[in-house]
């Protein structure tokens, strides 16, 4: 994809103290238009995303990159109003994200525009430090108030996760009323993750069905150690019934099959191709168990 270039070249600083290192972390661009929201009583600090530019942040993982998102309409303004956000890092294409909105018990401070009801959408950033370009389309000739946040890794988790640092795209699996991050491996766009060992890797997959995919699907993942192949791992999976792609309507997620890989001393590549299936593509996700951890995390 086309690099995109926007007018507002933002840095980010971190609001929240740097003693915090779990949880969510505020992010601030140096430069940009305040917008504040009073919100039952509260205010909150928003940066305006003009039409004609892009904002861009820099953050560096493991986790997640947040973004709350309102339209901007006009005073008096009723109707639900449709828009489009689409984040790139370079040429790669991090989340696009979509809806229709309609107007919030919400004010912009000092300005008789009217806000628009929020929406959040997130995804996993990893441990090199990126710089994202967010670019508002689709959405009437009307800016918007966007707020980043940082989600860490929870320190108590017995896992944490590890990202890829090639795949083709990122999923966002709903399930039961939790969002979990996936990575979308294809024949053409293998997933890779670098690993520092000794370790076991922990490898969460979930076949995806296409529209018109039934029944018991067998597929199979071709794992590479750097340039070696280590085995081909064959497996099988049904629909799941609870679980769903928030971004991809069409596709509906297998249910979840694990696949652990012993990985030796020193720094690896491991490359994940889907093998032996018609099937769009397999979702995976990868953990690493954490010495310091107390809990599991589902998957």
């Amino acid at each position: 994809m086309k690099r995109l270039v926007g007018s507002a070249i933002l840095s980010m600083v971190v609001l929240m103290g740097a003693g915090h290192s779990w949880g969510d972390e505020l992010l601030a661009p140096i430069r940009g238009s305040i917008v504040n929201l009073s919100i039952n009583e509260k205010q909150s600090t928003y940066y305006r995303l003009h039409t004609d530019s892009t904002l861009e942040v820099t953050a560096t993982g493991p986790g997640w990159l947040s973004a709350i998102v309102r339209l901007i309409l006009p005073p008096g303004a009723t109707d639900s109003a449709s828009y489009r956000v689409i984040v790139t890092a370079g040429a790669d294409t991090m989340k696009q994200f979509s809806d229709t909105v309609g107007t919030a018990d919400a004010e912009l401070v000092g300005s008789k525009e009217q806000p628009t009801t929020s929406r959040k959408f997130s995804f996993p950033i990893s441990e090199k430090q990126r710089t994202y370009t967010f670019r508002l389309l689709d959405n009437g000739g009307r800016d918007a108030a966007v707020r980043f946040l940082v989600r860490r890794p929870s320190a108590h988790a017995k896992e944490q996760p590890l990202f890829p640092i090639a795949m083709d795209r990122s999923l966002t699996l709903l399930y039961h009323e939790r969002r979990l991050e996936f990575h979308l491996a294809t024949a053409q766009n293998p997933v890779k993750v670098r690993v520092i060992g000794p370790t076991k890797l922990r490898i969460v997959t979930r076949l995806v069905f296409g529209p018109t995919m039934k029944g018991l699907q067998p597929y199979a993942l071709d794992l590479t150690l750097d340039k070696e192949t280590l085995k081909v791992e064959e497996l099988s999976s049904t629909k799941a019934v609870s679980s769903e792609f928030e971004d991809e309507k069409e596709w509906l997620p297998g249910k979840s099959r694990t696949v652990y890989v012993a990985i030796p001393s020193g720094e690896h590549d491991l490359t994940i191709t889907p093998k032996a299936t018609t099937a769009p593509g397999v979702a995976v996700r990868f953990t690493l168990p954490s010495e310091t951890g107390t809990s599991d995390e589902s998957n």
